[in-house]
């Protein structure tokens, strides 16, 4: 939890920056930038990263190392290929319109893109391998550099949506470097290892495809929805009012990746009744961590605003009372989630997300046309409370089933018994 806040905390405060010291439309490019490397890299943990992390801990011997190679490898048959096809596009289009600043966005995204997939691959096997300590130090020279490049940026007064991802690029790939060379794993370039591996997960991550897809399309999609019906400056008001809820959120979707390794572990090695406690009391601490954040929140934050933005974006005290609230709806929703992830329920979790998915963007084209701003934020909670009314019931009827299972004598499970 330590090393993630260091994460949640760095990501913050590059945010903060922009905000702070650049344009408001410089800082709406910015959202829309770190919002699209945030996609790509939810594909990744769809395609790759989850499934990796569920079915590791049925490896064994010498088939452990060439699963783990086979995904390494393999990811990159799907991102490279996707990379080219929107560099060709892109510039097919500046062509037309005779403009390359597209082509330079993407550019730079393509850089940050690159590096960050190859350090949360790194992360999610050191992760799935308990190898925290390493981990942390990957961690600590992403924060470490991070910081000395956006100390020279706001020195130089040079802030500015595409030099501060390529610092984030940058940033990701040193720990990545140290990461490879110091945990000295082996990978081995063999097709056959991709293919097998690619095939296994399959099962897994087409459903998980679909369900990020559709949580895309509901968490990410009222950036765009914003940005073309009412402009980069409400979206700039809108993210900036974010920035505040920024921190617990970041905790919540990093403790995922911890959550999701050592519950999968506990659940195939200790059985169902631990991990229930597990996920009982890492969901409880969040809640608990989002109801204090969240209150502390509402009691500084005219303060906040005054110190770190001036009159730069005026009132945000209603959006950020609605971000709250979507927040605290999502620090109970996620860890449920990520609980049943655990479980393999990934068909099941793409059927949910992508209910919320259609449901939250109409809303959102709807409230957002009626009430501007606070109606984006309205859509995306009542999509969260959606996600949480589905998930909540199917992780205690797996708990319930466990118990009715357990029940049964050893010997007549199998032969019948409904």
């Amino acid at each position: 939890m330590f090393t993630q806040g260091l994460l949640s905390l760095t990501n913050f405060v590059v945010g903060l920056c922009v905000a702070k010291y650049a344009e408001k439309s410089e800082y709406g490019i910015y959202v829309i930038l770190f919002s699209t490397l945030g996609i790509v890299g939810n594909y990744q943990n769809a395609l790759v990263n989850n499934p990796l992390t569920v079915l590791i801990h049925r490896k064994g011997g010498e088939e452990k190392p060439l699963f783990v190679s086979g995904l390494g490898f393999g990811q990159w048959l799907f991102f490279f290929p996707l990379a080219l096809l929107s560099l060709v596009i892109a510039l097919i289009y500046a062509s037309l319109q005779q403009d390359f600043t597209i082509v330079n966005y993407l550019l730079v995204l393509g850089l940050a893109s690159s590096t960050y997939l190859l350090r949360e691959f790194l992360r999610t096997v050191n992760y799935a391998k308990m190898r925290i300590h390493l981990v942390v130090k990957m961690d600590a020279i992403f924060v470490v550099s991070v910081a000395l490049g956006l100390g020279i940026l706001v020195g130089l007064d040079r802030v500015t949506s595409t030099v501060s991802i390529a610092i984030l690029g940058i940033g990701y790939l040193l720990p990545s470097a140290f990461g490879y060379v110091y945990a000295g794993d082996l990978y081995v370039l063999k097709w056959e290892s991709i293919r097998k591996a690619m095939a296994e997960t399959w099962q897994y991550s087409k459903w998980a495809m679909i369900s990020v897809s559709s949580y895309m399309l509901q968490n990410r999609g009222y950036i765009y929805i914003v940005s073309v019906a009412l402009g980069l400056q409400d979206l700039a008001d809108i993210s900036a009012a974010r920035l505040f809820l920024m921190p617990l959120g970041l905790i919540v979707d990093s403790s995922g990746k911890m959550m999701l390794a050592k519950g999968a572990e506990v659940l195939n090695v200790e059985g169902v009744r631990r991990f229930k406690r597990f996920v009982l009391s890492v969901t409880g601490f969040l809640f608990l961590l989002g109801v204090v954040y969240g209150g502390l929140l509402w009691l500084t934050h005219p303060v906040l605003i005054t110190s770190v933005f001036g009159d730069k974006y005026g009132n945000l005290s209603g959006l950020i009372f609605l971000w709250g609230i979507n927040f605290l709806i999502y620090s109970l929703r996620y860890p449920i989630n990520t609980a049943l992830m655990a479980c393999g329920e990934f068909k099941t979790l793409a059927g949910y997300d992508v209910l919320g998915g259609i449901i939250t963007t109409v809303t959102c084209f709807i409230l957002t046309g009626a009430i501007r701003g606070p109606g984006a934020i309205i859509a995306l909670t009542i999509g969260e409370m959606i996600l949480l009314s589905l998930n909540m019931p199917k992780l205690i009827l797996f708990f319930r089933r466990d118990m009715r299972e357990r029940s049964i004598p050893k010997e007549v499970i199998g032969v019948g018994v409904p």
